[in-house]
């Protein structure tokens, strides 16, 4: 009988043990209250992770480099300046939280959608492989380095200017 239980209250620690790291890992995958901010760079291997990206046209990283460094105060993390430079032909798509990095090749197969109405939003679903998350500084967005890029599928966001309403 005693033995049963300090089996059953192993597995419960074992349990709380796996879940916690696992929450950790996530949290740095989901934006606003990244753990990756507090690390300079965050190496992750998440296959088939799902994604809505704005399907606008991807930003440059060199561009987006420049904006970076032209605002030091903000964006104070130099190791993942540096680590943007040797990005080339990459590019940048935002996502309401984060930002994906990927290669030009994987960001051409996804549709850019710009009727030029500020009444409608949209979104290209896409599911990757996660390979490294860099934070730009302290509380900011992640860099998210992904690879492997699938489009799922895309959605439609329109906003009634009239009676601030929002419809998917």
């Amino acid at each position: 009988m005693k033995k049963i239980y300090i089996i059953g209250i192993g597995l419960i620690v074992l349990l709380l043990g796996i879940s916690t790291a696992s929450a950790g890992l996530f949290d740095g995958l989901l934006g606003d209250d990244s753990s990756a901010a507090d690390d300079n760079k965050t190496n992750a291997s998440f296959e088939k992770t799902e994604f809505k990206v704005h399907a606008s046209q991807p930003q440059s990283v060199e561009g987006e480099l420049q904006s970076y460094q032209k605002d030091q105060d903000f964006y104070d993390n130099k190791e993942t300046q540096e680590w943007l430079k040797g990005l080339e032909n990459y590019v940048i798509l935002s996502t309401s939280g984060d930002s994906l990095v990927m290669e030009r090749t994987e960001a051409n197969k996804l549709p850019v959608f710009d009727d030029g109405k500020f009444e409608t939003v949209e979104y290209n679903i896409i599911k990757c492989k996660v390979v490294e998350v860099h934070p730009l500084g302290t509380g900011l967005i992640d860099l998210i380095l992904v690879e492997d890029v699938e489009l799922v599928g895309n959605e439609t966001q329109t906003f009634d200017l009239d009676n601030d309403n929002v419809t998917d």
